[in-house]
C-alpha cells in the first residue's frame, strides 16, 4: 500500500504524489552500505564528531550493522545495542505515515550490566519539511515524540534514575531508510542519582556503499550509546552511561 504526498502547483491546485513506505525502501539496502552521520550541540551548532555504521548483513526482517552489534528491524527500530544489550518492543519507525498520524512506543530496554528500563514515547507526525543536511537537501516529514525513562532494575541507592526525554526525527524514506536528522533532548535528577541532561543534533553526512569516500575518515565509537566516546552517538534512547 503507497501514501500520498500532497503537492501544491503553482495555479494553487493539489495533485497526489506517490510515497514509498519506509519497508518498501529498506529491501534495496545491501551489504557493505554505510550509514554515516555527525552529532552536533543544539544551541551552538558546534560538531563534536562523526560515526559509521556498516550493513554487514541483510535479513528478511531486520539489518545487521557491524557483525551484530547493532541490529534494527527493517524499518529502523532498535532489537540490540551494544555487547549484550536488548531493546523488546521498540517503534519510533512505522511503515505509514500522514499528517496527524499518532502513535505510542512502550518498550523495554536491558544493558549488559542487567539495569533494566522500561521506556514510553507517544509519537505524532506534525508536518513536512525541507531539510538540509551534509548528505544533501531531503523532503522529509517531521515526528515528534515526548517520553519518560523508568528505571526499573539495577538502581543506584535504592532509587530510580528517571527522565524526560523529547525527540524531533525528520525522515525521508523515499530516498533514505534511516533518519535523515534527529533532534534529542532530555532531563533528569534525582537525589541520589547523577544529574543527566543531552541537548544533541545528529544529521546525515552520507549514506550508501560510497559512503566513506564521500564523507571521508568518520569517527566510530564502539558502542551506540556512546560508552566508549565523548559524542552521544545513538541518543534515540537515550540510555547513555550515568
Amino acid at each position: 500500500m503507497r501514501n500520498f504526498l500532497v503537492a501544491t502547483l503553482a495555479a494553487g491546485l493539489s495533485i497526489l504524489v506517490p510515497y514509498a513506505p519506509a519497508a518498501e525502501v529498506a529491501r534495496t539496502e545491501q551489504v557493505g552500505d554505510s550509514y554515516i552521520y555527525r552529532t552536533l550541540d543544539i544551541y551552538s551548532g558546534v560538531e563534536d564528531g562523526r560515526y559509521r555504521w556498516r550493513i554487514t548483513g541483510v535479513e528478511p526482517d531486520r539489518l545487521i550493522f557491524d557483525d551484530g552489534y547493532w541490529i534494527t528491524d527493517r524499518l529502523g527500530n532498535d532489537l540490540k545495542l551494544g555487547i549484550g544489550a536488548q531493546i523488546s518492543g521498540m517503534q519510533f519507525f512505522v511503515p505509514e505515515l500522514q499528517p496527524g498520524k499518532t502513535w505510542k512506543s512502550t518498550y523495554t530496554h536491558t544493558r549488559a550490566d542487567g539495569a533494566r528500563y522500561t521506556i514510553e514515547y507517544d509519537f505524532a507526525v506534525v508536518g513536512q519539511e525541507q531539510v538540509s543536511v551534509p548528505a544533501g537537501t531531503f523532503d522529509t516529514w517531521l515526528i515528534e515524540g515526548t517520553g519518560y525513562i523508568h528505571q526499573v532494575s539495577g538502581l543506584r541507592h535504592g532509587k530510580a534514575c528517571d527522565r524526560h526525554a523529547v525527540v524531533k526525527l525528520w525522515v525521508a524514506p523515499d530516498r533514505v531508510t534511516r533518519f535523515v536528522a534527529e533532534n534529542y533532548t532530555q532531563r533528569g535528577a534525582v537525589i541520589g542519582c547523577s544529574h543527566y541532561y543531552a541537548n544533541t543534533r545528529t544529521e546525515l553526512v552520507a549514506f550508501g556503499p560510497n559512503a566513506d569516500a564521500v564523507a571521508g575518515e568518520a569517527n566510530q565509537p564502539r558502542d551506540p550509546h556512546g560508552h566508549h566516546s565523548q559524542i552521544r552517538t545513538r541518543p534515540v534512547t537515550g540510555l547513555d552511561d550515568y
